[in-house]
């Protein structure tokens, strides 16, 4: 089940977090600190940008966002993480389709995404879904964009 996360999802946020805080994932996703702290400002302040979760039963195994709606950007900007342990299941396919079905219905023109260029099953994944390559960043990052007709 995949569902925009609430006030009261804090505590199963926090425990994704400090689960998913390791260096293997934090190497690829830097957006936030993976910490209570996070969780906090994300469940409890008011915005307009979009987190959603996909869960198994009471525990968090991906997060999804489309953020900078809330400082005034038309495209937003997709990110996305899954537990570490939950890799291959289909989660980060089935959020990145739920954040373009949702970026469409919220009338987005497009979203845009950074991917390192070192992780290949990532970029494949975003590719598969509909993301096109704009351009090679100098820190080797791939910045790439998805039309919502």
């Amino acid at each position: 089940m995949i569902r925009e996360i609430a006030v009261t999802d804090e505590a199963a946020l926090a425990a994704f977090f400090e689960e998913n805080n390791r260096p293997e994932v934090t190497a690829h996703f830097h957006p936030f600190p993976l910490d209570a702290a996070t969780a906090h400002r994300i469940c409890g302040e008011p915005r307009r940008d979009r987190y959603f979760a996909a869960w198994d039963y009471d525990a968090i195994v991906g997060l999804a966002m489309l953020r900078g709606w809330d400082e005034g950007y038309e495209t937003p900007s997709f990110g996305i993480i899954v537990d570490h342990r939950r890799h291959g299941r289909g989660h980060g396919r089935a959020l990145t389709s739920h954040a373009l079905t949702l970026a469409k219905e919220l009338r987005a023109p497009r979203v845009r995404l950074t991917v390192h260029a070192d992780n290949p099953r990532a970029v494949a994944l975003y590719e598969r879904s509909g993301f096109r390559t704009a351009e090679t960043l100098p820190d080797g990052r791939l910045l790439m964009f998805a039309e919502c007709p």
